[in-house]
């Protein structure tokens, strides 16, 4: 009996510890019908995976610029250098028009944006370049440090959440730690949890503890990922 009370016990911990799967499943609203279950766990790898892609993405967009600030100190024209940094399959297509067709590429850029937000950094140092007559170099350098030190920051965050998270889970544990210690040593920890009034209590209390503090640290976690 101990050891099923115990098992349970461990049982809410670990489920506590997986609000991102269960709340997304939840939102999924899984049913009987394979067919819908199949596509909606499809939707669910798909959201899986947006952060690797999210990643790759923001580093192709980095070496696209730093491809353009290489070409424009080498002394190519801001258009020709746009079409050779542009990569395949091209980040900026509607600039990539723009260029062909002699349109307002700056303009395009802000199309552009609409995907890739940093793009429209890009435009801003365009226009100002265009209506300015200055050198767009010194601008695309700058913008390529920035968005450098940027993903920098982001990847040194996302490491140092390792910790929290970790912790977070280890301190949940602890309780259950000592339950199994007590059982092993030969105490019957669990008996008088379930069968006196203040084994109730304290059973009670420490599981609204161990859920405030378990919410309170997801939620920290969440707030920095926010800012990734």
């Amino acid at each position: 009996m101990n050891m099923v009370i115990a098992a349970l016990i461990a049982a809410f911990i670990y489920l506590w510890h997986q609000p991102t799967t269960i709340s997304r499943l939840h939102r999924l609203r899984l049913n009987d019908d394979v067919t819908s279950n199949l596509a909606l766990l499809d939707q669910l790898k798909h959201r899986l995976h947006r952060k690797s892609e999210r990643d790759a993405l923001s580093q192709r967009l980095i070496d696209a610029l730093a491809a353009l600030d290489a070409e424009l100190r080498s002394g190519q024209p801001p258009n020709s250098a746009l079409v050779r940094a542009a990569d395949e399959p091209p980040l900026w297509p509607a600039a990539l028009a723009a260029v062909r067709i002699g349109g307002d590429v700056g303009q395009a850029l802000r199309v552009d944006a609409q995907s890739l937000p940093l793009l429209g950094h890009l435009a801003a140092c365009w226009e100002v370049a265009s209506h300015s007559g200055s050198a767009m170099s010194a601008s695309v350098r700058q913008l390529l440090q920035s968005s450098r030190q940027n993903e920098e920051l982001r990847a040194t965050l996302e490491a140092e959440l390792a910790g929290p998270r970790a912790t977070a889970k280890i301190l949940s544990g602890l309780p259950l730690i000592g339950l199994m210690l007590g059982i092993m040593l030969g105490a019957d920890p669990v008996g008088w949890l379930v069968g006196t009034p203040i084994g109730w209590g304290c059973l009670v209390t420490g599981l609204l503890l161990t859920a405030i503090g378990a919410t309170w640290s997801q939620r920290m976690v969440r707030g920095v990922e926010r800012l990734l």
